[in-house]
């Protein structure tokens, strides 16, 4: 389960909206009444193999 919106269904009015992702991508859906809805797109965190620290490279920059 994703994240949770209290009282935020816009069918219902009262119903807490989760947020989640299946194999066609992400989308909202009410607890209380069963509303779904898909989403367009969601911006995923994207890792970066080339993003790891340099050996030999403290904090200043400079070499240890």
């Amino acid at each position: 389960m994703g994240r949770l919106k209290v009282d935020g269904c816009p069918r219902c009015g009262q119903g807490v909206i989760t947020l989640d992702k299946d194999e066609y991508g992400w989308y909202e859906y009410c607890l209380q009444c069963g509303y779904t809805h898909d989403l367009v797109s969601m911006a995923e965190p994207a890792t970066r193999p080339d993003a790891k620290k340099q050996p030999g490279v403290g904090l200043s920059g400079g070499r240890q």
